[in-house]
């Protein structure tokens, strides 16, 4: 089949793990159907070429279809955030994808637009600082939560349309789901738009997420409230030790793997000035070791906290 521009990776210990009532991202739609909140239809194939921007088109999708549901539309420019997400000429992986929106943002489709044929440079090419400062608006309005890999089974999808539309792709497209009923219900960037599958289409799934995103005027409630990339400490029972991330889930894993992780993500730029392996002009590449927050609680405080391994896997 032909690539419609996903390009896959390996599962990622910074994506949570959607586990039914063990999620705690919350019930936005109890019947799980998205067709009310659907876009209208943009294609990636236009004048001719072929955009391979198939995963910044379904991640779009996804972010309108949830503005709907608050009340607020946008049209966002999926052509700026393949520029914004480093787009690549075969395409571009969903963490890619995710990384610039966060970071960078999306201006209004009106803002940098596709309206005559471009080659594939000038369709990525960079905008304008002035558009570059409007993308940016958006993440003064909305907040984006971290991924979580939905399980491909049907009932698992179910569960995770209450939550939100659902990002996916198989082996080389990215689409959007947004009702499951007889037939998977997906929102796709060629032909119409609309497009159905039988439920067995889900062993030609490669990867699922829930891409949250919630108005900044109504903040979604974090199950906790911790530093970032702190050590979570529990004092009674077990002792247990845990790394939190993004208050939304606590990593348990061994004792090891959580304490190089720990330093990893609190270790800081080498401060050559005052380096004694460094002077200037003689710079040693490496980190120094940060101070690791911790904070101590007790099992009721975190009871209902999701808790995965390295491999987002529940424990």
């Amino acid at each position: 089949m032909k690539n419609g521009g996903v390009l896959h990776e390996p599962p990622r210990p910074d994506h949570g793990f959607f586990g039914g009532i063990s999620s705690p991202l919350p019930v936005l739609l109890e019947d799980g159907n998205w067709e009310p909140y659907l876009p209208d239809t943009e294609g990636q194939r236009k004048f001719e070429m072929e955009s391979y921007n198939c995963v910044q088109f379904s991640r779009l999708n996804v972010c309108e279809m949830l503005a709907k549901f608050y009340g607020r539309m946008l049209d966002l420019s999926d052509r700026f955030l393949a520029w914004a997400s480093g787009c690549m000429e075969y395409g571009n992986t969903f963490s890619n994808c995710d990384w610039g929106l966060k970071n960078r943002g999306c201006c209004g489709e009106g803002r940098w637009p596709w309206l005559v044929p471009l080659t594939w440079s000038q369709y990525v090419a960079e905008p304008p600082e002035e558009v570059k400062a409007e993308a940016l608006r958006l993440l003064d309005e909305w907040d984006f939560g971290m991924l979580h890999n939905v399980p491909l089974r049907i009932d698992d999808l179910r569960e995770a349309l209450k939550r939100g539309p659902v990002w996916f792709c198989n082996s080389n497209h990215a689409m959007a789901i947004y009702a499951i009923d007889d037939r998977i219900r997906a929102f796709d960037t060629y032909g119409s738009g609309r497009k159905s599958f039988d439920l067995g289409y889900v062993e030609h799934m490669y990867a699922a997420y829930l891409a949250p995103m919630t108005p900044k005027d109504k903040p979604y409630r974090k199950p906790m409230d911790y530093p970032e990339n702190c050590l979570v400490v529990v004092t009674d029972g077990h002792g247990e030790r845990y790394m939190n991330v993004d208050n939304t889930r606590l990593y348990f894993d061994d004792a090891g793997k959580v304490d190089l992780e720990l330093q990893a993500r609190n270790s800081k730029p080498c401060p050559i000035d005052t380096c004694p392996h460094c002077r200037p002009g003689r710079y040693v590449p490496h980190t120094a070791t940060g101070t690791i927050p911790v904070v101590h609680v007790t099992s009721a405080d975190v009871a209902k906290v999701p808790k995965v391994n390295f491999k987002n896997e529940p424990v």
